[in-house]
């Protein structure tokens, strides 16, 4: 039996304020105005969709609800942003290093969240602040032969009891652009995608 795929636009959009939501862990109104929430019980977060769909601001609105409802004592972002899209949070009290814009930062920051993983993994430690890797641009990183980025794999399957979380936003969503990485983020925010195939790859669906 095959599986039939059905690709839907919608160009309605509704404007939401901060006064519309009832918690700090609110994003957005969902169906029937249902606030949407975000939590970790589904612990690694896809964003994705095509230039212009919303994916920057949904990013944006995520980091903000989270810096506002922990302190930075109970978490901390690790940051990847080599277009500048996340410079408005440079001085965010909740960062553990400054923003990674350009190569050699970014090599740090994979290098360090890869170093915090495996600390917490010998130590068995899974009371500590809770750490986030957000990228921004993620197929770019991926695709830079560069960058070590098979931390972020390894991240996505073993690191949800030790407290450390992926953020991840990408715009390419062909099959290959991301490779397995989308089957372990679960939690996703899915925009506006080329085909219903993307679609179906990208979601899971």
């Amino acid at each position: 039996k095959g599986i039939i795929y059905y690709q839907v636009s919608l160009n309605k959009w509704q404007t939401i304020y901060t006064s519309d939501l009832d918690e700090l862990n609110h994003i957005g109104l969902g169906l029937n105005s249902k606030a949407i929430g975000f939590n970790f019980d589904q612990p690694h977060t896809l964003v994705a969709g095509v230039t212009g769909s919303g994916k920057s601001q949904a990013v944006n609105t995520i980091i903000y609800s989270l810096a506002a409802s922990h302190s930075p004592e109970q978490l901390k972002f690790l940051m990847i942003d080599p277009h500048n899209e996340l410079s408005e949070f440079d001085n965010v009290a909740h960062l553990l290093m400054p923003i990674a814009h350009n190569d050699d930062e970014i090599k740090v920051v994979l290098e360090k969240i890869g170093q915090v993983f495996i600390e917490r993994k010998e130590k068995n430690i899974r009371d500590d602040y809770r750490l986030i890797l957000v990228i921004d641009e993620t197929n770019s990183i991926i695709r830079n032969p560069i960058y070590d980025t098979r931390i972020l794999e390894v991240i996505a399957t073993e690191s949800r009891k030790f407290g450390i979380n992926l953020l991840i936003c990408a715009s390419d969503t062909r099959k290959d652009a991301l490779g397995n990485l989308p089957r372990s983020l679960s939690n996703k925010f899915i925009g506006y995608v080329p085909n219903a195939r993307e679609s179906a790859y990208i979601t899971g669906y």
